[in-house]
């Protein structure tokens, strides 16, 4: 009980600092304009590197949205490695090995798509197209 207790307090603490550096990291966004910076980067990428039939808008949309989920997994990855290996380990809960959640890291960005393609594809009513 009383390392539940413990880890409870701990957990509640980690997730106290998570929602500020979020906090932090969307104002700094916000502050320093950095999607649209991101969305001329992209749009600089693909106009040297893709051919000519893929230079449109939706191409250029989802190079940004692959952009913008490889930046944000990766300015998250420090607090994840801490929860996973250095919070749940000191209470004996982690079951994961580090290649694990690299396989786990894969397959979230791949569920991300899927979840963003669907919720695309549906109407404000809840109908499809």
């Amino acid at each position: 009980m009383i390392v539940d207790q413990a880890y409870g307090r701990a957990k509640s603490k980690f997730g106290f600092i998570s929602s500020f550096y979020g906090q932090l990291t969307n104002v700094t966004t916000i502050h320093f304009n950095l999607l649209p910076k991101l969305w001329g980067l992209t749009g600089l990428w693909i106009s040297r590197y893709a051919p000519v039939g893929f230079r449109g808008e939706i191409t250029h949309s989802i190079v940004f949205f692959v952009a913008f989920n490889l930046a944000g997994n990766l300015s998250n990855m420090p607090l994840q490695y801490y929860k996973n290996f250095v919070l749940e380990e000191k209470f004996g809960f982690n079951k994961l090995t580090k290649k694990l959640v690299g396989v786990i890291l894969c397959l979230d960005e791949g569920e991300e798509i899927a979840y963003d393609k669907c919720s695309f594809s549906r109407m404000p009513s809840g109908h499809s197209f």
